[in-house]
């Protein structure tokens, strides 16, 4: 391996003047030759085969009698990959003779050997055979530590271990020179055998049932119990023996009568007839700590009875079996079941509910887990560890209708995640009694019948549910979210029932803050009482999962359009947030005489499009006349045309429409024809049209890969300029490394201690320097970008409030954000960051003072907070307070190089790499997402860093003087703006004209695409892009933060701002993640420059296509739950240099990539 051929290469060599150093008082038989030849019982060597140059990924452990491989093209074992492969031999090595012996090594390649622990050899380098030697002295018949590492890398794989001395002529270390492990004594704590007492000498009635501490029994004319007759019963004694010592064991039994016993499934006695008190004896090799399955049987006819158990070694005493190496069962544990998550969608999207299941044994018929969980389209994920019984291969079995994959300790062993009915598959693992291995089992349903079931068996174990006894689940989070995303309510409801639902550990009390937040319906007139917002604090006793609030809906008399409000919570206690934390509440009046239509989005399969028109005052009887016209879509092809009279009689409001779609076998971009409405009778028709959409289902049939599995919420990569190196970002901090397809067990880099981790925030954005890995001198950068806890995040820390844990590390009170670079070792192939390396970029001045209330989360706007990171200029001060902030906007002054993350959320975002090699940044607004947050209003101060796209020097982090806002001081914060008036840019790609391309999720309207020329203004807070009532994409003023003052100077400054490319109104809980251009050449035409855009709320992947001059031509849908059932939630979505599609899967803690099937 690259990373160890620096390392010394000569062997430590030992003279014989180091016999000199023993204790002659331990040598008396030593004479200045040598010692008789001592005669061994070794084993051999304790063998574990890694599928890695690296030793990870163990694949094999096993015992080796010797150490004599020529493996030739090959590999150790079918399940490891020939040339990338490395080993490691322990144990003891028991010297003949008392001399200097020679140890020497035959590898192709590296090798390394200690012997008590010295190092005598290493030549961890790529090499052919090449024979190695290394000298220590040793004692004759004295056991020595001893480890050999070797590794394989390309073509002929070979390792020999052999020895000579003076006396000893040059051989392969012999199996009886060779302990797998040491001579220390394994004792166990072992409770006994498990014993039946029968009353007849057949084994049958049976009587007693008990524990006992050993077999020494002497009854004498009696019987073991009362209820036991003397002189006819029989006894069985079950469980498991560990041995001490890894040696030939010899039992004993003595008994009158009749006896017989098995060690390991081997019986080894059998003196099964009448006989007076005598000793039988067998015996068996056992390994010192293994425990092996015991069977004693023993029967009494007549006169004494006597069954006694004893054991010696070479280096055990004859002894009766002690209590502490006897147990009376197999490893049965004590687990408490698994953590089960179900989600309401087939792609683990829409947590609904986190529980702990005590075994998976489900049925659930046409039903589902739980009744706010819809039946046919859901998903759950069981997590945890299962511990085995015996050291034995088990068999896992799943039964599932329908798809299903298995891992276990890391290795998937089952993975059929298809549709299918209740079918049974198995896949197996070599484990060992006692030990807890990772686990975690997958399943979707969709549609019909619901089943999964999780069994095992093995040798010893009858096949069965695994019980909850072998199963652990982790320590459940408790979470608290909302029930649902949206609602729509007739304005005579009376009120709004909003439900919240707790899940994971509910043996506690936990508590949620709860409010209203005006939209276009007014707090006190159209909903809540007393003029003001509703707002409270709800409290979930232990045991309690869901709570209810009700909203007051007012009915009034008034015509007017329909209405919303938002229902938020958010400040949790005992618990965390679920990411549905916001409820769009609509309500429709029943006043007004108009009518209002749905606007369906439909698959091409469907077979109709269901238009619902629904009418406010239901007095009288009404009609309206609709008509089908031709969009994209066209009649004959697409659809059938239809027209008519819809009508309603009086009291009735709603009624439907019926649209028959027709399904092509044509690849093609979404399309759309409307519905046309006229001649209306008894209503007042507000909109003339409606439009469908109908999603193609012709795709070209993509195959979706697994990258890289077993990662902890990873939420971005990149890749080296030769994309051999892949590195990975998991939100605590940690990156990953994927080297030429192999995930690799060391880090790059932990920077866990320093990223706050919580809620939306963490580690969000890596990029890799375009020159890294070409010289070992150059610019070997990895970017990392992250919200940041400062040292006084310690609870020691003087600064640190005790009356608080907000400020703690990973908690949610307010915080700042660093972008640095860290330096990739060449020693390591540059899989490793320098140690110190660190560099900081954007954050020089992220320091506790400059937080405003770390010990405080500002995402709750009403605890009135001032902004972080701005002073007051006439006092050189932070403001004391938002009101403070805002009635002194004329003295602001912005910390230079400081991002303010006031917010839970709305935190840092991606950074990316321009094709000129300069750097783009994307930052949140670092304000509350759910709540009208005035702090927002620095996003449109260019001297602040907030909600912007920065453009800056990769090396320096100083501002580009091609920048549009740049001063002459590249240290400003206004040197280094390129983009503002966004929200939250949580990603962004680079088009070819090198300009950001950037998703901005939205408040509670639309998601919007937006290309960020230099200097473009995109307007948040005071604009958000929309539709206007043509269709045509356009800005609009955003109703909610209109009133503020701020905003009415920015309308009356007449300042303009940028609309968006593309944007998308909400259809429920939305969250917008910009992929990347396509750049390939193996996906169909239809997909050739498209831009791929994802929701993280819904799990969907979309194609956009965009004519020459930038307007939107197209959009179709590449991926959703419906088609990839195991699509997952993607954070990030990249076309690779061999044309596939990459993204990560955040909730899958996977990297994937689409490929043309």
């Amino acid at each position: 391996m690259n990373e160890l051929q620096n390392q010394n290469s000569n062997p430590t060599v030992i003279d014989n003047k180091s016999l000199q150093t023993l204790d002659k008082t331990l040598l008396p038989s030593i004479s200045s030759q040598a010692s008789a030849s001592l005669l061994s019982q070794g084993d051999g060597l304790k063998a574990e085969y890694y599928d890695n140059i690296d030793f990870t990924n163990l694949k094999k452990t096993r015992t080796d009698a010797t150490v004599n491989f020529d493996w030739g093209l090959g590999s150790p074992d079918s399940s490891i990959a020939p040339d990338t492969f490395s080993a490691r031999w322990t144990g003891q090595v028991e010297a003949k003779y008392s001399e200097t012996y020679n140890f020497y090594t035959t590898s192709d390649d590296g090798v390394r050997l200690w012997v008590n622990g010295k190092q005598i050899i290493n030549q961890f380098v790529n090499q052919s055979a090449t024979e190695f030697s290394g000298s220590i002295a040793l004692v004759a018949g004295q056991k020595y530590d001893i480890k050999l590492e070797y590794f394989e890398n390309t073509v002929t794989a070979v390792s020999k271990l052999a020895w000579s001395s003076a006396t000893q002529t040059k051989e392969i270390i012999p199996q009886s020179q060779l302990y797998s492990q040491s001579d220390v004594p394994a004792i166990g704590n072992g409770n006994g055998l498990k014993a039946e007492y029968y009353d007849n000498i057949d084994f049958t009635n049976l009587k007693q049932t008990r524990t006992d501490a050993t077999v020494n029994f002497d009854w004498g004319l009696g019987s073991p119990d009362p209820t036991i007759a003397p002189d006819t019963f029989s006894a069985r004694w079950t469980g498991q023996v560990q041995a001490k010592y890894s040696e030939t064991y010899n039992f004993y039994t003595s008994n009158d009568d009749g006896v017989r016993l098995w060690v390991n499934g081997q019986q080894i006695i059998n003196k099964f007839v009448d006989q007076s008190p005598t000793e039988n004896t067998g015996s068996i090799a056992l390994v010192a700590g293994q425990k092996y399955d015991i069977k004693l049987e023993y029967y009494e006819n007549t006169v004494t009875a006597v069954s006694k158990l004893a054991w010696s070694s070479a280096s055990q005493t004859k002894e009766i079996i002690p209590q502490s190496q006897l147990y009376s069962q197999s490893a049965n544990g004590n687990g408490n079941g698994l953590k089960a998550e179900y989600y309401d969608n087939i792609d683990f999207t829409n947590l609904k509910q986190t529980r702990t299941d005590t075994t998976v044994n489900f049925d659930w018929g046409f039903g589902s887990p739980e009744s706010f969980i819809a039946p046919d389209t859901f998903s759950a994920r069981w997590t945890g560890q299962v511990q085995a019984k015996y050291s034995e291969t088990y068999n896992f079995y799943t039964t599932s209708d329908d798809g299903v994959r298995l891992w276990v300790n890391g290795q998937q062993i089952i993975n059929q995640f298809v549709n299918q009915s209740a079918t049974e598959f198995s896949g197996s693992i070599a484990l060992v009694a006692g030990q807890k291995y990772d686990i975690k089992l997958e399943y979707f349903e969709n549609t019909v019948n619901a089943v999964s079931k999780l069994a095992w068996s093995s040798a010893s174990q009858t096949k069965e549910i695994i019980p909850q006894s072998q199963l652990y689940s982790p320590v459940l989070q408790t979470t608290i979210t909302l029930g649902s995303s949206s609602t729509t309510l007739n304005e005579g409801a009376v009120n709004a029932t909003i439900t919240l639902l707790r899940s994971g550990d509910l043996s506690s009390t936990s508590s949620i803050k709860y409010a209203t937040i005006a939209g276009t319906a007014t707090a006190g007139v159209d909903y809540g009482s007393d003029g003001t917002e509703s707002a409270g604090t709800i409290i979930f006793a232990p045991g309690e999962s869901s709570r209810q609030v009700s909203i007051p809906i007012n009915d009034d008399s008034l015509i007017e359009v329909d209405e919303t409000f938002s229902f938020v919570i958010d400040q949790p206690g005992g618990a965390t947030l679920g990411l549905q934390r916001t409820l769009g509440i609509t309500i429709q009046d029943n006043d007004r005489s108009g009518i209002d239509f749905s606007a369906p989005v439909i698959n091409e399969g469907a077979g109709t499009a269901t238009v619902t028109a629904t009418r406010g005052n239901t007095v009288g009887a009404a009609s309206v006349n609709y008509t089908t016209v031709d969009g994209t879509a066209k009649a004959g092809s697409d659809y059938q045309s239809k027209s008519g009279t819809l009508s309603f009689i009086a009291g009735q409001s709603q009624q439907n429409i019926i649209i028959p779609i027709i399904n092509d076998n044509v690849e093609e971009s979404n399309e759309t024809f409307t519905l046309n409405f006229s001649n209306a009778v008894g209503v007042q028709l507000t909109n003339q049209q409606t439009t469908i959409t109908i999603l193609d289902n012709d795709s070209t049939k993509f195959a979706l890969d697994t990258v890289a599995s077993g990662l902890n919420q990873p939420t971005a990569f990149d890749w080296t300029a030769d994309q051999k190196q892949m590195f990975i970002a998991q939100k605590n901090g940690v990156v990953r490394v994927l080297d030429n397809g192999k995930l690799l067990a060391t880090p790059f880099i932990d920077i866990s201690a320093q990223v706050n981790d919580t809620r939306d925030r963490g580690l969000l954005g890596i990029a890799v320097h375009p020159d890294f890995g070409k010289s070992p001198t150059g610019n070997n950068y990895v970017y990392l970008l992250y919200t940041y806890d400062p040292p006084e995040t310690n609870p020691n820390n003087p600064k640190n409030n005790p009356n608080s844990t907000l400020d703690n590390p990973d908690q949610n009170g307010n915080r700042t954000a660093q972008l640095i670079r860290v330096t990739a070792d060449p020693k390591t192939n540059y899989t490793t960051a320098i140690a110190g390396s660190q560099f900081v970029l954007l954050g020089t001045n992220a320091t506790w003072d400059n937080i405003s209330r770390p010990d405080g989360n500002s995402t709750n706007v009403s605890l009135g907070y001032a902004p972080s990171g701005i002073i007051n200029k006439d006092t050189g001060k932070p403001f004391t307070s938002l009101q403070d902030y805002l009635n002194n906007l004329d003295k602001v002054q912005n910390v230079q190089n400081f991002i303010a993350n006031d917010s839970e959320s709305h935190s840092v975002g991606a950074v990316r790499f321009g094709t000129d090699g300069s750097l783009f940044v994307s930052l949140g607004d670092g304000t509350s997402y759910n709540g009208i947050d005035p702090r927002a209003i620095r996003v449109q101060d260019i001297d602040n860093l907030s909600g912007k796209i920065l453009h800056i020097d990769a090396i320096t982090g100083q501002g580009l003087s091609s920048n549009p806002f740049y001063n002459g001081d590249p240290n400003s914060n206004r040197s280094k703006v390129y983009n503002l008036g966004l929200r939250n840019p949580f990603r962004f790609t680079i088009d070819k004209n090198n300009n950001p391309v950037i998703g901005d999720v939205g408040f509670d309207s639309y998601e919007e695409v937006n290309v960020g020329k230099p200097g473009a203004n995109f307007g948040w807070p005071f604009y958000e892009g929309g539709l206007d009532a043509k269709g045509n994409i356009v800005s609009l003023q955003q109703p909610k933060y209109a009133t503020l003052n701020a905003a009415k100077d920015f309308y009356s400054s007449g300042k303009t701002v940028t609309a968006p490319v593309y944007t998308y109104k909400h259809f429920s809980s939305n969250s917008i993640t910009m992929g990347d251009f396509y750049t390939g050449n193996t996906f169909p035409s239809i997909y050739q420059g498209a831009l791929f855009v994802g929701d993280f709320s819904q799990g969907t992947i979309d194609a956009l296509t965009f004519d020459s001059q930038g307007k939107l031509v197209s959009v179709k849908r590449f991926a959703s739950p419906a088609d990839t059932p195991n699509l997952g939630v993607p954070t990030q979505i990249t076309t690779g240099k061999d044309g596939n599609l990459y993204y990560v899967n955040l909730t899958g803690g996977e990297i994937a990539r689409f490929r043309p099937a």
